[in-house]
């Protein structure tokens, strides 16, 4: 099965923003997360939201990655051996 989401980075990152995104949201609706349960509840609703928004621009991404790959030369198409581009 191919892979969908993003690297172990890239998901540390990502909670790490969603919980911060998270505790405005929270605060901006009144609610009042208490504890460790409260921060966890919102922390994982922020993330949520997060992915929710950033999971069009992903697949946006990849899409365009389809569609005009990179070569290892950093070009497309891909140049011969004279230099210039091959029918």
């Amino acid at each position: 099965m191919k892979g969908r989401g993003f690297s172990l980075l890239g998901n540390i990152v990502v909670s790490i923003i969603g919980a911060v995104l998270g505790g405005f949201l929270f605060g901006r609706l009144g609610i009042a997360a208490g504890r460790l349960l409260g921060a966890l509840v919102t922390a994982v609703g922020g993330a949520a939201v997060l992915l929710f928004l950033i999971s069009p621009i992903k697949q946006a991404w990849t899409a365009a990655r389809r569609v005009y790959p990179v070569t290892r030369q950093g070009r497309w198409p891909p140049l011969g051996a004279t230099g210039y581009a091959q029918p």
